[in-house]
């Protein structure tokens, strides 16, 4: 589980000034080891969601205890789960790997190691290791889980709703970047 201060702080730019392609960048995920099982919606933990409306930032993690502690301690809401994912290498996942920018209290969550070291290396954020494994590619039973960022709250959020996405673009400020990796739905 990652470690993080959960801090709210004044936010800074830190767009992440990529395109979004639609799709996770598939080339430059992280494979999962030979012989681990397979992923299946039976052996899923729940992605659980977290809001902080003092700084604005989303969370998300497999940690209960992770979560009770954000909600306890450091002023965030539970929203309840995103989706289902795995919490441990599998067969077909790949990590999704956490980031954190200290500077504008956002977390940032992305199946692509260029991403991941492109946003370390310009943008400020801290790598906090793999938050679980998700699929990087539509397979049977998973929807995509997609990713929007507000430019003026520095946010990224991540939605399996194509309604909430919409409302978030439409009435909220946020900028559609495409689908971030493939989870199990509710």
């Amino acid at each position: 589980m990652p470690s993080v201060p959960y801090p709210s702080k004044p936010r800074v730019s830190s767009a992440m000034g990529s395109e979004p392609s639609g799709e996770p960048a598939a080339a430059d995920t992280q494979a999962s080891p030979h012989g681990a099982p397979p992923a299946t919606r039976a052996t899923s933990t729940a992605l659980l969601r977290l809001y902080n409306p003092d700084s604005g930032d989303h969370l998300y993690t497999t940690s209960v205890t992770e979560r009770d502690t954000a909600v306890a301690r450091f002023g965030y809401t539970d929203e309840g789960v995103a989706g289902h994912v795995s919490a441990t290498a599998a067969t077909g996942t790949t990590p999704l790997l956490r980031l954190y920018n200290p500077d504008s209290g956002d977390h940032l969550y992305t199946a692509s190691v260029t991403e991941r070291d492109t946003a370390v290396a310009r943008f400020g954020y801290v790598d906090e290791g793999i938050a679980c494994h998700v699929f990087a590619t539509a397979g049977a039973g998973t929807a995509p889980l997609l990713r929007v960022y507000n430019p003026s709250s520095m946010d990224h959020f991540y939605t399996a709703s194509a309604a909430e996405r919409d409302t978030a673009v439409a009435r909220l400020g946020y900028v559609d970047e495409g689908v971030a990796c493939h989870v199990y739905p509710n």
